[in-house]
């Protein structure tokens, strides 16, 4: 940084003093009176010739400016690599402590299970309540690549699991609402049945993962990958499918599209042109596909907002609960069997885009209603249909 302020400075006294490079001494004459004899009135003239050295820019440098600009490289170089270690000493450290977490909590989960007898207690007992706090806590503290662990724990010994229909909580040992897996690395994972109620999945990788059967009802799925994911007979009434807002992240939550007035066509509208040049990016020759992820990029540094859409790729939809979830700007054109009637209980806008033969709901609200009116239209029949 030092180097690129000196060469910067540099150039500034090139362009104001381009004489800066001349010599380095100066010249005068100096001319001398005198008489040659005593007595004698004849008087010569003597010159001498005197060299002085003048301070220019390069003894500047020399005494001045390249000890500094070295000293302070130095230090900025120093500074750097300290900030590296301590960073990578962090993310040890971090990774220890983590790992550490979850053998503390899989000891905590062996007594409750093997000692506290935590299965045959009644639903809802204090050993209860501490399994589900102490796995609620876990998972606050586990990176993304790390959750899957305890969920697929809770979820192997059958203690988030329906015990009988889907979207019913009869039978579940733990009621684990708002878990956080944010971020959560679940590809390909087994969670048939699961209860999942208020999850917060947002930015999670469920590619290729079973949820058939799950009930995610209330679930936040903004920019969630639900590739190739089966939520065939699953309940979604009133998921947040939405996109995700990485720089505010409440932008577009339930809680903020509940309580007050969204935005929503200036904003959704400017999501929908932007969601739409990276499916055109997709789907263009990789040669052709430079230019438009170069204005991509451009239109995300103006806007200052790294956006990312739930992504419904090939995703399982049979016989899904659609009962208030909210798929405005949603691409639907390539999930799995989707129904007109899954279609009419849904929320969405205009910018939803449906699969060939399915129509936006005939009573017109996609188009009339906004997105805020439409949840609280829909909590009632939610409720209704849950209990």
């Amino acid at each position: 940084m030092a180097l690129v302020v000196f060469l910067i400075l540099l150039g500034i006294i090139f362009m104001l003093r381009p004489d800066i490079l001349a010599s380095v001494t100066a010249t005068t004459t100096k001319t001398t009176h005198f008489t040659y004899k005593e007595g004698e009135r004849r008087v010569k003239d003597m010159d001498e010739t005197v060299e002085r050295q003048n301070l220019t820019f390069w003894h500047v440098v020399g005494a001045v400016v390249i000890p500094l600009s070295g000293g302070l490289l130095i230090v900025w170089v120093g500074s750097l690599f300290n900030r590296h270690q301590r960073e990578r000493e962090e993310a040890v450290e971090n990774k220890q402590a983590q790992d550490s977490a979850l053998q503390s909590y899989l000891d905590q989960m062996s007594d409750l299970l093997v000692n506290q007898h935590l299965r045959s207690l009644p639903s809802g007992s204090d050993i209860h309540r501490l399994a589900e706090a102490r796995t609620s806590e876990v998972l606050l503290g586990l990176d993304g690549d790390r959750k899957r662990r305890p969920l697929k724990l809770v979820y192997g010994l059958g203690l988030i699991k329906n015990g009988t229909n889907a979207g019913e909580t009869d039978g579940t040992l733990l009621d684990l609402q708002n878990l956080s897996l944010d971020h959560a690395d679940l590809t390909e994972l087994t969670l048939r049945k699961a209860s999942l109620r208020f999850a917060d999945l947002r930015g999670a990788n469920l590619q290729g993962a079973d949820l058939s059967g799950s009930d995610l009802t209330y679930a936040d799925l903004r920019g969630a990958n639900l590739t190739n994911a089966d939520l065939s007979h699953a309940n979604l009434s009133g998921a947040n499918l939405l996109p995700y807002d990485e720089e505010d992240p409440a932008r577009l939550s339930l809680h903020n599209l509940k309580d007050h007035a969204l935005p929503s066509d200036k904003l959704l509208g400017s999501l929908a042109e932007q969601q739409e040049e990276e499916r055109l990016v997709k789907l263009e020759h990789p040669q052709s596909r430079i230019g438009r992820r170069l204005r991509i990029r451009l239109d995300r540094l103006m806007r200052t907002m790294e956006v990312t859409f739930t992504n419904l790729t090939d995703t399982k939809l049979e016989g899904t609960s659609l009962t208030g979830a909210i798929l405005a700007n949603a691409d639907l054109r390539d999930v799995r069997g989707l129904t007109q009637e899954q279609v009419d209980d849904s929320i969405g806008n205009d910018m939803t885009h449906l699969p060939e033969g399915i129509n936006p709901p005939s009573s017109g609200a996609w188009a009339k209603e906004r997105i805020e009116d439409q949840i609280k239209k829909s909590e009632t029949r939610i409720e209704a249909r849950h209990y």
